[in-house]
């Protein structure tokens, strides 16, 4: 069996739903909890990500494979994805 790794090496520069917008939902005037609820927001779209298996918005991932694939092989089905570089290395 195939071993591998997957690792982000870039992650979402934007959250889908804004600072403002969520301390318009929880209610909260001040900035005191910004940081607070900007890592709230973070660990939501995490948690969906994982939930539905694919990414809601643009982000970098490294697949690392100790072999090349034999047979076939793929990207599970419904995630975008989007090759952007290939590299081949032995050793």
């Amino acid at each position: 069996m195939d071993r591998y790794a997957l690792d982000r090496t870039v992650a979402p520069t934007v959250e889908p739903v804004t600072l403002v917008q969520a301390r318009a939902q929880c209610r909260v005037d001040g900035t005191a909890d910004d940081t607070f609820i900007g890592e709230l927001i973070e660990d939501a779209r995490d948690m969906v990500e994982d939930y539905l298996g694919q990414a809601l918005l643009s982000q970098t991932w490294r697949l690392t494979l100790d072999q090349f694939p034999l047979g076939w092989w793929g990207v599970p089905a419904g995630s975008p994805w989007q090759w952007a570089q290939t590299q081949w290395a032995q050793g």
